[in-house]
């Protein structure tokens, strides 16, 4: 998976986070920029 994808992953985020265990960090990442939780 490359940065690039992660903005297609992200409402896979909000709904399965636990699928993407490696990218927990990303998601962390990426509430504080749009700051809601995505898990």
């Amino acid at each position: 998976m490359h940065h690039n994808n992660v903005k297609k992953f992200q409402p896979i985020f909000k709904i399965r986070p636990r699928c993407f265990p490696k990218k927990r960090k990303m998601t962390e990442r990426l509430e504080k920029i749009s700051g809601i939780k995505p898990y």
